[in-house]
């Protein structure tokens, strides 16, 4: 079935549309399909809903809003559940971008930790050093292994706005966070 609406029309009521009924509009028509697969469209959708981020890399503006929609999910999850956001690096191929995203440069493996602390609606981000230790078998039973230790260097308070930034940020170079309750070694509120 076709539209008669102007695609100026069809554009402003997607705009304020939610992502699934934008979906589902943009199989009922050409015209309608044709401005949902505008990059153009998509950009004004992201501004418009979560407010003035750039395009993520290697990605284009559907995929930048897509991304941006799971980043304020485990945003609001962790609003709400009160669980903390870990992203332990282990090897350091993302050093460079993690310099850019928080003027935090590490050489060893190390773990950033993003909690919300409800008593003054602001988030903190913890920055800790991972020591390998070689844990040796206790018994004949047992099997020795390698366990984290962790060593805070930094914390620091953000708003949530930075928050989303650094997880959009981290999902677009598709690095995934732990949800955790309860951090080794955190300092709860």
């Amino acid at each position: 079935m076709e539209t008669t609406l102007p695609n100026d029309v069809i554009f402003t009521v997607l705009l304020e549309s939610d992502y699934n009924t934008i979906l589902n509009l943009c199989q009922t028509s050409i015209a309608i399909n044709k401005i949902c697969q505008n990059d153009h469209f998509w950009y004004q959708k992201l501004n418009k809903d979560f407010g003035n981020f750039p395009k993520l890399l290697d990605k284009t503006w559907h995929q930048s809003y897509e991304i941006m929609m799971h980043a304020d999910d485990l945003l609001q999850k962790m609003i709400t559940s009160n669980d903390s956001l870990i992203y332990e690096f282990i090897d350091n191929n993302f050093t460079n971008q993690i310099y850019e995203l928080t003027n935090f440069h590490m050489d060893e493996p190390f773990r950033i930790i993003i909690h919300y602390n409800p008593n003054n609606n602001t988030f903190n981000i913890e920055f800790d050093v991972i020591q390998r230790l070689f844990q040796p078998a206790r018994s004949a039973d047992s099997v020795a292994g390698y366990i984290n230790q962790y060593q805070k260097l930094s914390e620091n308070m953000i708003d949530g706005y930075d928050v989303l930034r650094f997880i959009y940020a981290f999902l677009g170079l598709g690095v995934i966070p732990e949800m955790v309750l309860n951090v080794p070694y955190l300092r709860r509120y």
